[in-house]
């Protein structure tokens, strides 16, 4: 349901429901979801761009098995520190 809000498909595009979709996704473990949800928090897409939320669903992605996401950790935590 969350990549439906998101991408619009089915129903009218809704970032902010995409981004509740894929919190209750990530929470439950799922892979894709982490790595969406830190994306969104990384670019404020649906909700407010937070970097610390942002680079704690991805290193939880990257703890469990996703490729990209240990990439996108060091990216985040090379930059300046995260706001609190």
């Amino acid at each position: 349901m969350g990549t439906a809000c998101f991408l619009g498909r089915g129903t009218p595009q809704d970032l902010a429901q995409a981004a509740q979709w894929y919190r209750q996704a990530a929470l439950a473990g799922d892979l894709g979801a982490m790595y969406i949800l830190a994306s969104m928090y990384e670019k404020g897409e649906g909700v407010d761009a937070n970097r610390r939320l942002a680079l704690y669903w991805y290193a939880a992605a990257a703890d469990a098995g996703d490729d990209a996401a240990p990439y996108k950790v060091k990216e985040l935590t090379d930059a300046e520190p995260p706001s609190p």
